[in-house]
């Protein structure tokens, strides 16, 4: 895998930003530029770096019985393009105060952004999603669903239909596991940031034991407000014949600007996660999904 990384600014080298970096994949389409303004939002909250990716596949330049000089001149041209647009986006970037630098890789393995996300090993990973349809568009369509199953760091799915607002409201979906303390930790940092209020909500398909879900809960409760000193945090039950298609729903009524969730290969949300369903959620709800 080539690259072509650019960081006008040597002072944020220093910096010790390998643990908050903020890697936001663009292609430059309307989806992808949609994303850009929850990329700067995460950073400001994180007090991280943005990293812009840009793929350019080196296969879809070369046909057979073509000139090798002429494609080789075809695609520097267009490298210089996206490093042209790169440029500008970063610029637009750090002149909203946040560091930024940008990278342009050259591969033909369609599984690139996975790779190098686990490679990167970033805070957050910020990103578009626009439909499972769009069969050509190797970034923003089956992509992200790949990056949410098979990387290991935190991904904010940003719906081709939201627009942009100020996170008031973060409604968590939990099923009460032994990480979740550390995950709503992580939110509440975001929460902090924008004064925003975060729901802790448990959705069950079936009649619970009511005791076990209140000693969850408590522990829960207990252990995250043991770690921070932030109080606008409410827990919630929901019961529900259908968790995905309920998720959307309930983010809506409670006006959630920012819906987190859990994917696990097992329990709660292995229901959604493996499911067509849950891949249809990721692509046509209008609120931005962070799942861990």
């Amino acid at each position: 895998m080539d690259r072509l990384t650019y960081n006008p600014y040597k002072k944020a080298e220093t910096m010790n930003v390998a643990s908050k970096t903020i890697i936001y994949p663009t292609d430059f389409t309307i989806c992808a530029e949609n994303a850009l303004d929850y990329a700067i939002a995460m950073a400001k909250a994180l007090k991280g770096k943005i990293k812009t990716v840009h793929f350019l596949d080196v296969s879809e330049t070369i046909h057979y019985n073509e000139n090798p000089i002429r494609v080789m001149k075809e695609f520097e041209l267009l490298k210089i393009k996206a490093k042209r647009r790169l440029k500008y986006r970063n610029k637009e970037i750090l002149d909203r105060g946040i560091p930024s630098e940008f990278e342009i890789l050259q591969t033909g393995r369609f599984s690139w952004l996975t790779n190098y996300i686990n490679e990167i090993e970033p805070k957050v990973v910020v990103m578009g999603t626009q439909g499972s349809h769009v069969v050509r568009n190797k970034i923003m369509g089956s992509e992200t669903y790949k990056v949410i199953k098979n990387c290991h760091f935190p991904t904010l799915a940003v719906p081709k239909m939201a627009v942009y607002r100020d996170i008031k409201k973060i409604v968590f979906a939990t099923d009460y596991q032994k990480n979740d303390s550390q995950n709503l930790e992580f939110i509440v940092r975001i929460a902090e940031h924008f004064k925003a209020s975060i729901d802790v909500i448990h959705l069950s398909e079936k009649e619970i034991d009511e005791g076990a879900y209140h000693t969850n809960m408590n522990n829960l409760r207990e252990s995250i407000f043991g770690k921070v000193d932030y109080r606008e945090i409410q827990f919630k039950r929901f019961s529900t014949t259908n968790v995905a298609e309920s998720l959307d729903v309930i983010a809506k009524e409670l006006d959630a600007d920012l819906l987190a969730l859990v994917c696990r290969k097992r329990g709660f949300f292995d229901r959604l996660f493996g499911k067509s369903l849950t891949k249809r959620m990721v692509y046509h709800t209008h609120t931005p999904m962070l799942v861990f």
